[in-house]
């Protein structure tokens, strides 16, 4: 798998009317419009948490970076994941890419022609969309495959119940982001769609509030838990001893023993997993271990 070194390798998306431009002698960066005016820089710089306009739940995002770039006419931001990248607008340039309808397509079909999804490999499937509402607003996503390694994707386009301000003629436009989500290798198609929603699902439009929250609190240490005392020792007569169930043909009890430990710790993986404390990633790491321990 390609991991780009700047978010602007992974999704440089090309937004409204606007047209980054060529490279030239006096700013290799600049990013121009179709009339050659300058408009600021191609260039992304990292930003911190606090610094988004988004926030989001840690499982599931995991977000490895936080990037901006700010032009004369709109301000962009990049998120990077292990499994996808997305980027939000503060600043639309089309009032039709503020509504939910056919709108979503054509932002779906913006962002399955970038440069950085296609390095990857990945073609969408643009025959079907499909739509739903998470926390923050209404989605659209559309399935996609990637030739490097057999992985399942989701092109997708996430409406913001709020609206920004245009920076070129003061409008109000609905707010969105747009981007991908890819599996693992081998992974279920029904499973990327689950896990696109759960991520989908993660983000805040809060201006980074949360994220600033969680950097400030405290580090939080585990209740010290006192021993349970142990019982005294009993003082009636002995008596026999059980009699131990006979182990399965061609097993052993300790290896009776060890099965049962085994399906008990698949179980409460199983239930973390559910219960978000740990990622699909973490969850299939070690799953595999305990079925290698075997």
């Amino acid at each position: 798998m390609i991991r780009p070194k700047s978010f602007v390798a992974t999704l440089g998306m090309v937004v409204g009317a606007f047209v980054l431009g060529a490279c030239v002698a006096t700013d290799p960066n600049a990013a121009r419009t179709v009339d050659g005016q300058v408009i600021g820089s191609e260039q992304w710089r990292p930003i911190t948490a606090g610094e988004s306009r988004l926030s989001f739940d840690n499982p599931p995002a995991h977000i490895l970076s936080y990037e901006e770039r700010a032009f004369s006419t709109r301000v962009q931001q990049g998120y990077r994941t292990a499994r996808g990248a997305m980027l939000f607008e503060q600043s639309g340039t089309n009032a039709a890419f503020g509504e939910v309808g056919d709108a979503s397509l054509q932002i779906l079909e913006i962002t399955a022609a970038d440069n950085g999804v296609r390095q990857r490999g990945i073609v969408a499937r643009m025959d079907s969309v499909r739509r739903g509402r998470v926390r923050v607003g209404p989605y659209a996503f559309v399935s996609a495959a990637s030739s490097q390694g057999n992985i399942e994707c989701n092109l997708f386009q996430l409406f913001f119940d709020a609206t920004i301000r245009n920076f070129d003629n003061g409008a109000m436009y609905q707010a969105y982001s747009r981007g991908y989500w890819c599996g693992f290798s081998g992974q279920k198609r029904e499973q990327v769609d689950l896990d696109t929603l759960a991520f989908l699902q993660s983000i805040h439009f809060d201006g980074g509030a949360l994220n600033r929250a969680r950097a400030s609190a405290p580090p939080t240490s585990a209740p010290q838990v006192s021993p349970a005392p142990q019982p005294a020792p009993a003082t009636a007569a002995p008596s026999a001893a059980p009699q131990q169930r006979p182990a399965p043909p061609g097993q052993s009890a300790p290896q009776q023993q060890n099965q049962r430990d085994v399906e008990t710790r698949l179980r409460e993986l199983h239930r973390l997993r559910d219960g978000g404390l740990i990622t699909p990633q973490e969850y299939e790491t070690r799953r595999r271990a305990i079925l290698e321990a075997l």
